[in-house]
């Protein structure tokens, strides 16, 4: 793994508060779920990305498990507290604003978690399963948002069960922007008391030194 991934990754083992963490790969994946032959031989002709193949996989498991799904570029500020995994759906769910994108920051799908079966997941999960069966383009990358969207629309339990979520922290990006700063600690701690998840990017070159300090990505990746 890159290094700031394997820091998400560490950030949450030490968070996990007693919760089994599960680290998917396409190695041990088949060890989870089953999924189509032909969703693994579009993905093998390059039809299906790793992208919006993690997106099926991410339902698959949640609809056959239950649990709470991580992107593995989440770093975890704090204990995961365990009413998360007590609600029949979860996502990490912030105030509405205007943007590009179909979700409008009202709900971030990197972040999500159900119950076994709930029936959002299993809509999810069936719609993919069935689009892959007769589409070899993704109708568009955030087809899964889209999903989401559709669920709210067409199902008033799963729009009252995401609209009654807690409203989580907006600032859910703003640790990716500190990676290239000096180490601030007071910064670094007010920011992960606040967020519980930060969503990084790990395609990016970050710095180790700035100003002759080392920088907040140089700290975490040699945690």
């Amino acid at each position: 793994m890159p290094p700031l991934i394997k820091a998400c990754v560490e950030s949450t083992r030490r968070n996990a508060n007693g919760a089994n963490v599960h680290l998917i790969t396409k190695e041990n994946c088949s060890s989870y779920i089953d999924i189509p032959a032909y969703v693994l031989e579009k993905h093998e002709k390059g039809y299906i990305s790793f992208a919006n193949l993690s997106d099926l996989i991410r339902y698959m498991l949640l609809e056959k498990y239950g649990g709470l799904w991580l992107d593995s570029t989440i770093y975890t500020g704090y204990s995961i507290p365990e009413d998360i995994f007590n609600y029949n759906y979860y996502i990490w769910h912030t105030e509405k604003a205007k943007t590009g994108y179909v979700q409008h920051d009202d709900y971030h799908a990197f972040i999500v978690g159900s119950k076994p079966h709930s029936k959002l997941t299993s809509f999810i999960k069936d719609s993919f399963i069935e689009y892959w069966k007769d589409h070899d383009v993704i109708v568009d990358y955030l087809m899964m948002d889209y999903l989401i969207y559709i669920g709210k629309q067409f199902f008033p339990d799963v729009r009252e069960e995401i609209d009654s979520l807690p409203m989580m922290s907006k600032r859910i990006y703003e640790l990716k922007e500190m990676l290239d700063q000096p180490y601030n600690e007071t910064e670094f701690k007010e920011l992960t008391t606040e967020c519980l998840f930060s969503k990084l990017d790990w395609h990016r070159k970050y710095k180790e030194k700035s100003k002759g300090c080392d920088t907040l990505y140089s700290v975490l990746t040699k945690e």
